[in-house]
């Protein structure tokens, strides 16, 4: 038996494995396109290598859009059908060590999350990294472990939905990650310099063929590159994405389950860290407006009410995820700048009040951006 066979072979026990627990085969619904891709002539595929319920905590986003997860959507359209009738198609996960990236399904994942909280496994078929040519008698190639297929494959893997196409800032990302893993965008310009314009539509033929026809949209994308403006790519921040900085960070977690069983978290002011002596949150920086309402009027009620007294010290550290993220690091450090000077101007307030014992002593930023440069932080104030 070779090695493409057994390959075939162990696949299809990976798959009667997920069958026989209720799951829907992937390669008799859509979830097909996830195996098979084509570029320009050639056809290609991926192997299923495993099947497995794996905790959340130990799966990370890897998303081929700028935005990764669609919580409209969710909210609106998959959480309901998923409420209704199960989880019925696990998501695609690669093995990097002891830790698995998503391939395909961070919406099912995000979902899931919400629906039966991070403490249940998630279903998983484990995709092969490498891709493997399919050749003209039906037969696999050798194994081709370059990134440059494999992303092209993410690509194809994850197609729009028809009233959320790609956009360019999504064109750029792809194009300028693809030409750094393959400068030739698989020997289609053979010097590997940068593309002309007139080459630069041949690879947009090659990566997008049904996509981005209109001349000026292609132009708009070309000229971009050109000057060398392409952003990073912002990421979504999860249930878990906290609960994992605040372990990293040495605090309490806040997280509770009510009744029916769902995962939650404790609410400002609720959620004492004794062994750390401050009172936690979790909440967004936009204008201002969602945090002075969610943390700076809740505190000013418990002064009210006495909850808060003028001689215990109280202070507060916030995980704080910017709204509607700035896709450089510079501009959304910018962002999270001006947040922690609200901070700080509400910590002079609260001494103008009379309770100088009261304040925001440190702000926790996620990791928003997947550019290395951006990792999570803690800003002391």
């Amino acid at each position: 038996m070779n090695t493409n066979t057994q390959a075939i072979t162990m696949e299809q026990r990976y798959v009667d494995t997920a069958t026989n627990l209720g799951y829907e085969d992937p390669f008799t619904n859509d979830q097909r396109e996830i195996l098979y891709f084509s570029l320009g002539p050639k056809k290609y595929r991926r192997f299923i290598t495993g099947f497995s319920q794996i905790a959340h905590n130990a799966i990370f986003n890897n998303n081929v859009r700028q935005q990764e997860v669609d919580e409209t959507y969710c909210r609106e359209e998959l959480i309901p059908k998923i409420k209704k009738s199960g989880l019925r198609c696990p998501i695609f996960v690669v093995q990097n060590g002891q830790s698995y990236t998503i391939e395909s399904g961070h919406h099912r994942r995000y979902s899931s999350e919400e629906i039966y909280g991070v403490n249940t496994p998630m279903p998983c078929f484990i995709l092969s990294p490498y891709v493997c040519e399919v050749l003209p008698n039906g037969q696999s190639g050798p194994k081709q472990h370059g990134d440059f297929l494999r992303k092209i494959s993410l690509i194809r893997s994850n197609p729009p939905r028809q009233n959320k196409a790609y956009v360019m800032k999504d064109a750029e990302y792809h194009l300028k990650d693809l030409r750094r893993s393959d400068p030739t965008f698989g020997g289609l310009i053979a010097n590997g310099a940068f593309p002309t314009r007139q080459e630069f539509d041949q690879v947009l033929g090659l990566v997008y063929p049904e996509d981005f026809g209109y001349k000026g949209t292609r132009t708009k994308i070309y000229n971009s590159l050109t000057k060398g403006n392409t952003t990073s790519k912002n990421k979504s921040v999860s249930f878990s994405d906290i609960t994992n900085d605040l372990v990293l960070l040495g605090y309490d977690t806040g997280v509770t389950k009510t009744k029916s069983g769902k995962t939650k978290r404790e609410k400002f002011l609720d959620w004492e860290d004794k062994k750390n002596n401050v009172y936690l949150g979790v909440g967004e920086a936009n204008s201002g407006t969602n945090f002075q309402r969610n943390f700076c009027m809740s505190v000013i009620e418990a002064m009210g009410n006495g909850a808060i007294d003028k001689k215990t010290k109280y202070n507060f550290v916030i995980h704080c995820t910017v709204y509607s993220a700035s896709s450089t690091l510079v501009a959304l450090n910018k962002q999270r700048k001006n947040q922690e000077d609200l901070m700080r101007e509400w910590n002079k307030y609260f001494k103008n009040f009379g309770y100088s014992n009261v304040r925001f002593s440190q702000v926790i930023w996620p990791k928003q951006l997947v550019s290395k440069a951006d990792q999570t932080k803690i800003i002391k104030l």
